[in-house]
């Protein structure tokens, strides 16, 4: 990551960086990633591509960005039981974070998150589908829809500073169950 953080621990920030991004995703078929665990990491799991794509049983603990999605043009990802931890590093963190080049659709299904994020999941691309799970502590917002298509049902959020969904006038739509 470029550029000056402020505050925090520039120390640990620099760990976190070596281990930036230790699960990627970038052209595969048909790729599993089965019951892996990050401990410190930037990015915990990145999808950047590929097709048909499934995450069952992710652990990322003290990971700045759990899960990071980008590109995968019209193509799905499917992220099944993972447990996203934030607690150190600085910067805007968050449990899923689809950047603005996202163009496909990620599932999340039965996800735990928890520790010390700034948001919870922060959504500027794609489509998002948040199924069941639970959100402690996400910091200031829950969802926050800067752009893209967020859905959530069954998505258990607690403990927002500012609000539980925040959706930005240039979001295209969002709903919850």
């Amino acid at each position: 990551p470029g550029g000056k953080r402020e505050g925090g621990d520039a120390g640990f920030d620099r760990l976190l960086y070596y281990a930036y991004e230790p699960f990627s995703v970038e052209s595969s078929q048909n790729e599993l990633l089965f019951n892996n665990f990050i401990w410190g990491s930037w990015h915990g799991v990145a999808i950047k591509g590929g097709k048909n794509v499934t995450v069952l049983g992710m652990g990322c603990d003290n990971s700045v960005k759990g899960i990071y999605l980008t590109g995968c043009e019209g193509e799905t990802v499917n992220l099944i039981n993972s447990q996203l931890v934030c607690l150190g590093g600085t910067g805007r963190k968050s449990y899923i974070y689809a950047d603005a080049k996202f163009r496909g659709t990620a599932n999340v299904f039965n996800t735990t998150m928890w520790g010390t994020s700034t948001l919870g999941a922060e959504i500027s691309g794609g489509r998002v589908n948040l199924t069941q799970g639970v959100m402690v502590s996400p910091g200031g917002v829950g969802v926050l829809l800067n752009n893209g298509h967020v859905s959530v049902s069954g998505l258990l959020i607690g403990d927002c500073s500012d609000a539980v969904f925040y959706i930005e006038d240039s979001a295209t739509a969002a709903d919850s169950s």
